[in-house]
């Protein structure tokens, strides 16, 4: 039976004084009514929790949270949408807020009292937060977890921590029998705010949490059991999608030559079960095409790419709800496998050990790439121009189990835009004037059972950016002018020297695409960021331009290694390499010294006086911002004038002022 007190100050200054003399050891009476409190203040101690935390820790915070729902907490939480709103609704207007969280105890949905739920998010109760006791004590959420099937409270200083001893907190934990589902229910309030009304008010809306389940599930093989044997054993493969696009039905031809299991737990999306098959949505939309049929190419179970027609038709019951009905017919005598185009991908100059470089930044991006490559999770690459984005997509790729398959780079920026589609997707036999005939397979279909590069992806289009996300998310494409869905088994490892995010919020990127691109990210230094490694750098890119040239690698002097180092690097690497190149080609003896290094370059750092010069050096690697730019004087601007080849458009971005207010600047300083 559910027994909570009300609050009082005096039992509370009583109680807090209790626990205190508890957690210290002292010999102290505890009444029998206290005793379970006292047991849980020592449980508590001994775990080496401390009553004075104030915030609950982010170590402890379960970042992947939304990974670990279920099929069926998502299919739950739809389902009895209408009525968890509703309740959250009613426990915000009584002032309360409410968390749900799995058995593990990690909140994965929060609602009521906006004021509140801020409240304790300050105290570090965010979605991710994990309440178990060895994090933070025991409160009413993990002792329900524990021991009870009802209602359990713990009221201001009841609870171990001090930062909960002005809140009340109720705590129910849910078991859905016919799936083992199981989950925990915590609703809090402030102290003072529990009255009689809203604690009857929390032990019926929380209470009743078990009814529902036991109301609203008991629908799984009801009803059609004798129909469904008979469809079920029927020598047809076919399947019936309703008008969510959740699969209601699979013969058991269709699962066995798919290889795809259909259970009684909760509906599964087209999408997920078989996405070349999504399709089929559009024939259910009220203002939908008519059914076609259509020819499909299908992995079976024997992992073999056949063609199959796809034979739809509309179906309307009485009650007025809508679906499709689909009947799939091997397709006999055509050539069904699928194999990549000989001679497809590019050549692999590039592994981890082509990555040159010591420093702390380089050596965790390049161990960061590894870890990535042990998987086949989307990879996007950031990083300025001339870092090695393709340099470490390619090592990726070598170090990957797609590692003997293609790889294939595409540039999105460098190709028309009238052109991306047919490029990357492949076109079939007259889809448009001057077609090859037979048509031709895209990047990648050529990429398929490897990996696929697109770099420079934020200058992908809007229109193409949808069509690529269909590709991420049905793993097929289909040809320009085709009707057949094709099959692929591609890694997709993007990169951008862009803010992609920025872009996602001003409308030029698509988030759902950004979401599937962004699974392991991977962000290079720039040159300028990590100095220690130009040496290193300079003595490789030196080699090989040697190598390939045919004469011998002159050193580099020390006050040659020193200015390199010192030099800011807007290109980075493509432009070390760049200087070094140029160095070879003004060598006039055997080593490289300051007199070979080019003039843009060297100027930057010419001595007016020992005391300028070094002023000048530590100005130029500051970064400069719209505050600060006033503290720049007018040889610092010419500096850039010249690092930039008097483009002012990119001086005045390195300033972060706008050009209208460079020029007046130059004005100001008599600058031409």
């Amino acid at each position: 039976m559910f027994k909570c007190y009300l609050y009082s100050k005096e039992r509370d200054d009583y109680l807090r004084a209790l626990k205190r003399s508890t957690i210290a050891g002292e010999d102290v009476h505890v009444p029998d009514e206290y005793g379970f409190l006292a047991k849980e203040w020592k449980e508590s101690s001994e775990l080496g929790v401390s009553p004075a935390m104030d915030y609950v820790p982010d170590s402890s915070r379960d970042m992947q949270v939304f990974n670990h729902i279920t099929a069926f907490d998502k299919f739950r939480l739809a389902y009895l949408n209408d009525y968890y709103t509703r309740r959250d609704e009613v426990l915000g207007q009584l002032k309360c807020a409410i968390y749900y969280t799995y058995s593990d105890l990690a909140v994965y949905r929060k609602a009521g009292d906006a004021e509140l739920l801020a409240e304790l998010k300050a105290k570090g109760i965010r979605l991710g937060s994990k309440l178990t006791k060895e994090v933070v004590g025991t409160t009413a959420i993990n002792v329900a977890k524990k021991n009870s099937n009802q209602v359990v409270c713990r009221i201001g200083s009841e609870n171990y921590l001090e930062m909960f001893s002005d809140y009340a907190i109720y705590a129910f934990p849910w078991f859905e029998k016919v799936r083992n589902a199981s989950g925990m229910l915590m609703v809090v309030t402030r102290a003072q705010n529990c009255s009689e009304l809203v604690q009857n008010a929390i032990n019926f809306l929380l209470g009743i949490e078990g009814v529902t389940h036991e109301i609203y599930y008991p629908f799984t093989r009801t009803r059609a059991d004798f129909l469904e044997h008979i469809a079920y054993n029927s020598d047809r493969i076919e399947i019936i999608i309703d008008d969510h696009g959740a699969v209601a039905f699979a013969s058991k031809l269709f699962q066995e030559t798919f290889d795809k299991k259909l259970d009684n737990g909760p509906p599964i999306g087209i999408n997920q079960y078989v996405p070349e098959l999504s399709y089929l949505t559009q024939f259910i939309e009220e203002n939908g095409v008519p059914c076609q049929t259509r020819e499909i190419l299908l992995l079976t179970a024997e992992q073999k790419n056949r063609f199959f027609l796809a034979v739809p038709e509309m179906i309307r019951t009485e009650s007025g709800c809508r679906g499709v009905h689909c009947v799939l017919q091997p397709v006999e005598k055509r050539k069904s496998t699928l194999t990549t185009p000989a001679g497809t991908g590019a050549k692999l100059r590039y592994n981890f050990s082509s990555i040159i470089g010591e420093s702390d930044s380089i050596v965790q991006v390049k161990d960061c790439a590894k870890r990535a490559a042990e998987n086949n999770s989307n990879v996007l690459i950031l990083g300025e121009s001339g870092t090695g984005k393709e340099l470490f997509a390619q090592a990726i790729h070598a170090a990957s189990s797609k590692k003997d398959g293609p790889f294939v780079p595409i540039n999105c920026a460098a190709l028309p835009k009238d052109l991306l589609n047919s490029e990357l997707f492949g076109y079939e036999e007259g889809a448009f004037t001057g077609a090859s005939k037979g048509g031709t397979p895209g990047k990648f279909e050529q990429a398929n059972g490897g990996s696929i590069f697109l770099d420079e992806i934020g200058d992908m289009p809007l229109e193409m950016q949808s069509a690529l996300l269909r590709v991420l998310e049905d793993n097929t494409v289909i040809r320009v002018g085709g009707k057949k869905y094709i099959p692929v088994d591609i890694r997709v490892i993007a990169a951008t020297n862009c803010d992609l995010w920025k872009k996602v919020q001003d409308g030029s990127f698509r988030a759902d695409l950004y979401f599937r691109l962004n699974i392991v990210t991977i962000k290079i230094p720039p040159l300028r960021a990590r100095p220690e490694d130009i040496p290193m750098l300079a003595d490789y890119l030196l080699e090989s331009l040697c190598r390939k040239s045919g004469i011998k690698k002159p050193p580099i002097s020390a006050e040659a290694i020193s200015l390199l180092k010192s030099y800011s690097w807007p290109g980075n690497v493509r432009e070390l390499r760049n200087v070094l190149e140029r160095c070879l080609n003004n060598s006039r003896g055997s080593v490289i010294t300051m007199e070979e290094i080019p003039p843009e370059v060297r100027s930057m750092y010419e001595p007016k006086d020992t005391a300028q010069q070094k002023a000048g050096i530590e100005q130029s690697r500051k970064p400069f911002s719209v505050d600060d730019w006033r503290g720049y004087n007018k040889d610092t601007v010419i500096d850039l004038m010249r690092r930039y080849g008097g483009n002012k458009s990119r001086v005045a971005k390195e300033l972060g002022i706008t050009r209208a207010t460079f020029y007046k600047r130059l004005k100001e300083y008599g600058i031409e």
